[in-house]
């Protein structure tokens, strides 16, 4: 199958909606499913307020409709196309355009830029839509992000010393002497035990006071013979 190339475009279908920016296509001139990122633009993250309603809208609004995919960049680290999904000629007529222009995406110029996507957040900033009418401060999704891997290093690097202390005291601490076999089994046996043993030391004494006799009687023999 043919891959994809930057600067292409395909009539798609949106087969599902992941989150507020991406989404998964099927070309219409065969079987092959994208996983799309809007470029241009960033939806707040899962946990983060109007990640949910920004989901919910574009599930509505794009679900099981035919777009014009634009191809910006052929795949991200996550293996997502990233592309602009287009409904119509006017250069403001995509998903891209129209998820800021609601409220509930941010634009997003680190990568670059599409043409109208900071006048459209100018505008919902000012009719206060989506988002925006919400007061105090927006945390945007990348310093979010950010703040999210900062708190799973430090989580990281704390568990990892932990770990290196227990490990140390470990190593530290003083081994017990180590306890003879006949204390642990007797441990083990409880009365019982001690009472075998007696009789086991009776038994080996017997045993050795006629082999002592046995010995001195062939001694006796040999000199008298």
């Amino acid at each position: 199958m043919r891959d994809i190339k930057r600067g292409e475009r395909h009539q798609v279908i949106v087969v599902r909606v992941v989150d507020g920016d991406t989404l998964n296509v099927q070309s219409t001139q065969g079987s092959q499913v994208w996983s799309v990122r809007l470029y241009a633009i960033d939806a707040p993250e899962r946990g983060q307020p109007h990640s949910r309603a920004a989901t919910t809208y574009l599930r509505r609004i794009a679900r099981d409709r035919l777009f014009t995919l634009e191809v910006v960049e052929r795949y991200d680290r996550y293996g997502r196309i990233i592309g602009i999904l287009r409904f119509g000629d006017h250069p403001w007529h995509t998903l891209n355009h129209l998820m800021v222009a609601k409220g509930l995406a941010f634009a997003l110029n680190r990568y670059g830029t599409l043409d109208g996507i900071n006048d459209a957040q100018e505008l919902a900033q000012a009719e206060r839509i989506g988002m925006w009418a919400t007061d105090g401060v927006l945390i945007r999704p990348w310093d979010y992000r950010d703040k999210e891997r900062r708190e799973e290093l430090a989580l990281y690097r704390r568990r990892e010393r932990e770990a290196a202390a227990r490990l140390a005291e470990r190593i530290s601490a003083p081994t017990p002497p180590a306890r003879p076999v006949i204390v642990e089994a007797l441990e083990i046996l409880g009365g019982c035990g001690y009472l075998i043993v007696v009789l086991l030391l009776v038994v080996g004494g017997i045993l050795l006071f006629f082999t002592l006799i046995d010995l001195a009687w062939e001694t006796l023999a040999n000199l008298w013979g």
